[in-house]
């Protein structure tokens, strides 16, 4: 059996909720880091694509073997940019698997991963669970999720670094 399909089990069935708490700090701390390394991303990418539009622009454009590197570059940037946060979201998922089923473990039936407060404000569906002081279960609404989200993002970044090296070569060949 793999080692990523393995039960988790805490070293002492009586630290078990503390392994519980742990594992969720970890989802919080990687989904933490998922946005801070999105907005580095976004960020880079935004200024990276607005300069080298302005310059194409400008008074004196650039060669387009110039031109076609740039966007070549950004659309190397964009794939790994796609990787970094597939990669980041599933770290996330494995640390809320791990807390699940190590709640399982320990006889809980689910867990609180947001504070009770935050789900609601959220409009996330709250239910008991069905033993007595047993954790909570919070369905997510409908739609589209924010990692889904940026992947969209991704390839409109991906696609205008494919018009920039279009117009490169229009404005290098009147």
């Amino acid at each position: 059996m793999s080692s990523a399909n393995a039960p988790v089990q805490p070293p002492v069935p009586g630290e078990a909720m503390e392994h519980v708490a742990f594992l969720i700090e970890q989802a919080h701390a990687a989904s933490n880091l998922y946005w801070t390394r999105t907005n580095v991303f976004l960020s880079i990418q935004t200024f990276s694509l607005a300069g080298v539009i302005a310059w194409l622009g400008g008074n004196h454009p650039p060669a387009f073997w110039v031109v076609l590197a740039l966007a070549v570059l950004g659309f190397v940037f964009c794939a790994i940019w796609f990787h970094v946060n597939r990669m980041s979201r599933y770290y996330h998922d494995v640390f809320v698997r791990d807390a699940r089923r190590a709640a399982v473990a320990a006889g809980k039936v689910g867990l609180v991963y947001f504070s009770l407060g935050f789900a609601e404000q959220k409009g996330f569906r709250v239910e008991e669970g069905p033993k007595p002081n047993s954790f909570l279960f919070l369905n997510r609404p409908k739609g589209p999720s924010a990692t889904r989200c940026m992947y969209g993002v991704i390839v409109l970044f991906a696609a205008a670094w494919a018009v920039v090296g279009v117009l490169g070569w229009a404005v290098a060949h009147p």
